[in-house]
């Protein structure tokens, strides 16, 4: 009988695409173990279906409280637990409630990092003591860890495949492409989940004028519903005739897009992991995020900018100084700097000629 393992994958697409060397290994690891990533909905899609065998997208609660939360974890795992028996389970997130879904998916062994006093809900925990330093990729990979065994870091994921490209037919299949612009284009992340790492809306209004001045390269902005209004006062604020593609889709359906772009620009977001991933040059302007365990991975290029106050990296999702002081870290990094360091970048590269379609 074949073995079954669980995997509780991460809850933002930034740390499902730094997992992939995770499920990279652990598909080596058990070449004919049935393997199940349990994910919440908005990360569903990018689960890699060539490296897991089932998808179980857990249920939003149907009242959004504690107590409605709650009710609706122990619905799922149960449904999990209804599902087959597990024999191994393995938890990315360091919460509590993701352990617990594990404990009650009854899962005969439950390997995850003993944070959050959930360790008693592991029976093969393992300390967050090393790893907490480590980078996120590194991380997940330690929970594979076994006497004797090395585990490739994440620099060095790419650089062990004979062809360093990510297959996004075979991983994410049966997605419908978005169409692509016909002229020049890059592309433009503006949003972040959390005000201490997004970067001030007319900062990019002015990269976006100096790149479509210089190199006569329009933005794709891109992003979720919530992006549209950045989107909307960009291309205001510009004045350059931009595309909004804001609210397109599942990110998997906008890959043919993404690859067409000449080159990235965005904030330490999901949405720069997904950019680097694809491939492309990518440029971050990075907050009170901390690169050394948030860099995407590539294959793609990465350049990432900072302002290295003596606060930074505090890793929050709010700034606590005051007013006067608020995300110096972000208020530090200049548009003209941006665009510096892109055009440095891109020129280095030999890649500045923009006119070839």
């Amino acid at each position: 009988m074949k073995q079954s393992i669980l995997v509780r994958s991460p809850n933002w697409i930034g740390d499902q695409i730094l997992a992939l060397p995770f499920y990279d290994e652990l598909r080596k690891r058990y070449p004919n173990a049935w393997i199940a990533a349990s994910s919440v909905p908005w990360v569903k899609d990018l689960q890699f279906r060539n490296l897991v065998d089932e998808v179980i997208v857990l249920s939003k609660p149907e009242v959004p409280s504690l107590l409605g939360r709650w009710k609706q974890l122990q619905k799922s795992s149960q449904e999990v637990r209804n599902l087959r028996s597990w024999d191994i389970a393995y938890c990315l997130p360091n919460s509590f409630s993701s352990a617990w879904f594990l404990f009650r998916s009854g899962a005969n062994r439950r390997i995850g990092y003993r944070t959050e006093a959930r360790g008693f809900l592991l029976n093969s925990g393992r300390s967050w003591d090393g790893p907490s330093r480590l980078h996120r990729s590194e991380a997940y990979q330690g929970l594979l860890a076994e006497a004797g065994l090395a585990l490739p870091s994440a620099k060095a994921f790419w650089d062990q495949k004979e062809h360093p490209v990510f297959d996004w037919k075979r991983s994410w299949p049966g997605f419908h492409q978005l169409p692509v612009p016909t002229d020049p284009y890059w592309i433009l992340a503006p949003g972040a989940t959390a005000t201490s790492r997004q970067w001030e809306t007319a900062r990019f209004s002015k990269l976006t004028q100096t790149i479509f001045r210089e190199w006569g390269l329009k933005p794709l902005i891109v992003g979720g519903p919530k992006e549209a209004p950045l989107a909307d006062q960009i291309l205001r604020e510009s004045q350059v005739p931009g595309i909004d593609g804001t609210a397109a889709g599942p990110l998997p359906s906008q890959c043919e897009r993404f690859l067409g772009g000449k080159f990235f620009v965005g904030n330490e977001s999901g949405l720069s992991h997904f950019g680097s991933l694809l491939g492309l040059s990518t440029y971050i302007v990075c907050g009170a995020a901390d690169p050394k365990r948030t860099r995407p991975i590539g294959p793609g290029r990465v350049q990432v900018m900072i302002n290295p106050v003596e606060c930074w990296p505090c890793e929050r999702n709010q700034c606590y100084l005051e007013a006067s002081q608020k995300n110096r870290c972000l208020m530090g990094i200049e548009s003209d700097r941006v665009w510096e360091e892109i055009r440095m970048s891109q020129a280095s590269g030999g890649i500045v000629d923009f006119s070839a379609p």
